[in-house]
């Protein structure tokens, strides 16, 4: 990214099962930084709670309890797209 000089900001730090503070923080931080482009890497968790800032970056009234309700998330890249990059490869079964 640096070499094709897009500029970025890095929000890390996302602990396990993140609790809304964290999702907050994160929007806080898509607040200032204003990206058009948000990449969540790394395992499940990353991914989700990105997933959850970019509803919340987005629509800033939305609340938690609207965003649990099943096929209920309102159409989203209307200010930002989205790519989630997996660090892991699901889980393996041994006999």
């Amino acid at each position: 990214m640096k070499q094709a000089n897009i500029e970025t900001s890095i929000f890390s730090g996302v602990e396990n099962d993140p609790s809304v503070a964290t999702v907050m923080n994160g929007v806080e931080a898509m607040n200032n930084f204003n990206p058009d482009l948000i990449i969540g890497i790394g395992g499940g968790t990353p991914i989700d709670a990105a997933k959850a800032m970019w509803i919340f970056y987005e629509y800033p009234e939305f609340t938690f309890e609207e965003a649990a309700k099943p096929f209920n998330l309102p159409e989203l890249r209307q200010k930002a797209k989205f790519i989630a990059i997996s660090t892991t490869s699901g889980t393996v079964v041994q006999k």
